[in-house]
């Protein structure tokens, strides 16, 4: 646990950086025009931290969550024990189990397994928009394709992604 701890407080000084610098330049499109609400898919440690740190820097994040219990606990308690016990989420964090919600936002943050990604982008498919920016937070190789995560969304969605 305390290895699991010190991996995710590594990650977290990471993407803190990202967050705080370069984060806030991409999410401008043009000068003035700034992302306010951001749309989070996958509620595990790696998409709870980056959600709480886009919250941090000011972004409202509809953050998906497959499982609805963890959505419950989320919004009422500012938490998610399963996937990131002892740290209070901001207010700023909404979850939803309706993914509609999530996916149709113009920023999507994907952070699902490799494993999953293919079926959760798959049903993103309706909500997608040409002018959508997806950042990829996966890892990983499909093993039945080969393919990167890039490559799934580029696939499904549309190669201009």
């Amino acid at each position: 646990m305390k290895n699991d701890v010190c991996f995710y407080l590594f990650f977290l000084g990471v993407i803190h950086s990202f967050c705080y610098g370069t984060c806030d330049t991409l999410l401008r499109r043009n000068k003035g025009d700034e992302v306010k609400s951001i749309g989070m898919i996958g509620e595990g440690a790696w998409g709870t931290a980056i959600a709480s740190l886009l919250a941090e820097n000011g972004y409202h994040v509809s953050l998906w969550c497959c499982e609805k219990d963890v959505a419950q606990q989320i919004n009422q308690e500012h938490k998610n024990d399963r996937y990131m016990s002892g740290y209070e989420l901001s207010p700023r964090i909404v979850a939803h189990i309706d993914l509609e919600e999530v996916a149709s936002h113009d920023w999507v943050f994907i952070s699902t397994p490799t494993k999953f990604f293919r079926d959760v982008v798959t049903k993103c498919k309706s909500y997608y928009r040409m002018n959508q920016r997806w950042v990829i937070l996966s890892k990983g190789i499909e093993n039945e394709t080969l393919m990167l995560p890039s490559q799934i969304l580029e696939h499904v969605l549309s190669p201009r992604v």
